[in-house]
């Protein structure tokens, strides 16, 4: 008959065990990145209840394993404020023989924390003793794409004989947690490189612009239409006097865009004397430089007056218009 019932209750709490597994994971799913550690403390709280525990606790190593940390953490009732605090606090330098043991794949299964006096785990065994743990179960987690965790289990009302039922159980929904810290993982990720790419776009679209503009006032005539080879000719010139300080003498007849000249020529900080046989009584030196000079210097003339080609020729500075 007791038998009977033993079986009768181990199913029962095997189907309450699966139901709550069954709809934490459904609840981890879709849950959003930063409402997971709360559930994660909610789920705690609910596995210790089911096994009979007075706290429960989740730990997250680093990716090199060389220190832990309390992530998570459970109590069933208010404690002292400074053992309150152990959560964020670093474990293993603290805690070696439990770190030492974690790190390795190991079960920690104590069933009377008076054993750790005798293990040579003097720390676990002075913390067990100040704060009135009696037993407790910690087992080591890991599945892909995460960091090694821990969930644990620790009794302070009585001494508790932790079976393979309990172990499994706790294991499975350990299995659980840890999923869901390794899908924060993977989504914090994947939130900071999408941040980043977001950051370069923005970078690349800034230089863009800045190009642009530079290419614009370096080598655009906005007001200057035409392809011919004789225009492309003049506004290579207008680049080469841009980069220079010197007097920029322009010729050409009435009409044909002297003032243009001068307005990109400006444009390109540089000094420019305009003149034209139309507005200006030109010097007899200089009329007579011109038609002395060679058909390409008559061709080009502000090129080869400005350069001094012929006739070690330097124009003098422009005269005031009659």
């Amino acid at each position: 008959m007791k038998a009977r019932v033993r079986a009768e209750r181990e199913s029962a709490d095997t189907k309450k065990f699966e139901k709550m597994v069954s709809g934490f994971s459904s609840e981890f799913i879709n849950l959003p990145v930063d409402s997971v550690d709360s559930k994660i403390e909610n789920a705690l709280k609910e596995i210790a209840l089911f096994e009979g525990a007075d706290r429960s606790y989740f730990f997250q190593f680093n990716p090199d394993r060389t220190e832990f940390t309390i992530s998570h953490l459970w109590w069933i009732s208010e404690r002292t404020v400074s053992d309150q605090d152990i959560r964020g606090m670093v474990v293993d330098s603290r805690f070696p023989w439990l770190s030492q043991n974690l790190t390795s794949g190991q079960d920690v299964i104590v069933q009377d924390v008076e054993i750790l006096a005798r293990e040579g785990s003097q720390p676990e065994y002075e913390y067990c003793r100040e704060i009135g743990i009696q037993s407790f179960l910690i087992l080591p987690m890991q599945v892909e794409d995460s960091p090694l965790c821990a969930i644990g289990l620790d009794a302070f009302h009585a001494k508790i004989l932790w079976n393979i039922e309990t172990i499994d159980r706790l294991r499975v929904f350990g299995e659980v947690l840890t999923n869901a810290i390794a899908r924060k993982h993977s989504e914090n990720k994947l939130i900071t490189a999408i941040d980043e790419i977001a950051s370069l776009k923005e970078m690349l679209e800034a230089e863009k612009t800045y190009l642009q503009e530079e290419i614009r006032l370096e080598h655009n005539f906005d007001n200057i239409i035409g392809q011919s080879d004789a225009l492309k000719y003049v506004l290579y010139q207008v680049e080469q006097v841009a980069s220079t300080d010197v007097p920029v003498l322009i010729l050409g007849e009435t009409g044909t865009g002297k003032e243009l000249m001068v307005i990109n020529v400006t444009k390109k900080t540089i000094k420019v004397r305009m003149a034209t046989v139309d507005e200006y009584v030109l010097p007899p030196d200089v009329t007579q430089a011109y038609k002395d000079a060679p058909l390409t210097a008559q061709k080009h003339p502000s090129e080869e007056i400005l350069s001094g080609k012929w006739k070690g020729y330097t124009p003098p500075p422009m005269p005031k218009k009659k």
